[in-house]
């Protein structure tokens, strides 16, 4: 999650500074806005991976405290955090 937030810090400094170029060259609006709207989706697409990713932290830590759990949901959770983790990671 805090490389996540890394991620969203620079994608905020790095949109000023794509609307301060559009300032100063009006022929760049079309690419810019297409870049904008790329990094967005990125950005969105890396927000809903990390969201589950944490989800699926916490399920894996309740059902780590209930000894009554069923194992193989443990693993198949176990395995979700990796997944969501690598394609997080991919993702920035």
């Amino acid at each position: 999650a805090t490389l996540f937030g890394l991620s969203i810090t620079g994608y905020i400094f790095l949109e000023d500074k794509l609307s301060k170029d559009v300032e100063k060259d009006e022929t760049l609006s079309d690419v810019i806005d297409n870049l904008k709207f790329s990094y967005r989706h990125i950005l969105l697409f890396g927000s809903a991976v990390t969201g589950l990713s944490i989800l699926l932290c916490v399920l894996n830590i309740l059902f780590a405290r209930n000894e009554t759990s069923n194992a193989f949901l443990q693993y198949i959770i176990n395995c979700s955090i990796v997944f969501c983790g690598c394609s997080c990671c991919a993702c920035n």
